[in-house]
């Protein structure tokens, strides 16, 4: 199994080029209700699970074929407007595990910075 963290605060995200800043954008708009709300959608409808990492971190977890995707904003007490961070992990178990599993740790950090500036 295979972990991969991003962070994005508002200015990250707005200065590194990401493939969807449309997606970015709407989720620092997205205020914790908001979000709570949306997370019980996903549930009832069995396309995301949720995890409660803190009162006020949810994160949606979705599965792929290769593993799952979590998307986690997280909101300050006093500030549930929008979310002062949003962390994505990427936890591979299918193919992309096998390549880098296979690969000298440098080649791995190569590949993920590569990762990094193309999204």
């Amino acid at each position: 199994m295979c972990f991969f963290t991003l962070t994005f605060t508002l200015a990250s995200a707005a200065a590194v080029e990401i493939h969807s800043k449309n997606d970015a954008k709407r989720i620092f708009a997205t205020t914790f209700s908001d979000w709570k709300s949306n997370l019980a959608e996903f549930q009832k409808h069995g396309s995301a699970d949720v995890a409660v990492a803190s009162q006020y971190e949810y994160s949606m977890i979705a599965n792929t074929p290769d593993g799952q995707l979590l998307v986690t904003p997280s909101y300050r007490q006093g500030s549930l407007a929008a979310p002062y961070r949003i962390t994505v992990t990427v936890i591979s178990t299918g193919l992309v595990h096998n390549l880098i599993s296979e690969r000298p740790d440098m080649e791995v950090l190569e590949m993920i910075n590569g990762w990094y500036t193309q999204m």
